[in-house]
């Protein structure tokens, strides 16, 4: 651990081996915590910037990959996704996509992640 978060960790640690305090019992508790001890508080903002910016410069897949990670760190609608996602698309699969004769829709974009 790096001094930063054994600084963090090391009093939950040792509140969960004495039974003191009301340490974080389970992950999800632990990861809360966690987050909030160390999570960007701009990361919203800062994940919006960047599927802003995002362009498929490579591969489709590589595109979605990197637009799902992006994904996971928003909450909006799934209209704003599909308009982003087509936005930064290569104009050369956006040719591909209007010669279909069925309508864009998450699905079979795939925007969303397979639940596993």
């Amino acid at each position: 651990m790096t001094d930063q978060a054994a600084n963090w960790a090391l009093p939950i640690i040792g509140a969960i081996i004495k039974g003191e305090g009301n340490p974080p019992t389970n992950i999800p508790a632990l990861t809360a915590k966690f987050k909030e001890a160390f999570a960007n508080p701009d990361a919203k903002r800062a994940a919006a910037r960047k599927i802003a910016a995002l362009t498929q410069t490579s591969t489709t897949s590589e595109y979605i990959t990197e637009f799902h990670n992006l994904m996971a760190e928003l909450d909006w609608n799934e209209e704003a996704y599909i308009a982003q996602f087509m936005q930064g698309l290569h104009w050369k699969v956006k040719e591909l996509l209007s010669t279909k004769t069925t309508s864009l829709t998450s699905s079979r974009l795939s925007l969303r992640p397979q639940s596993k």
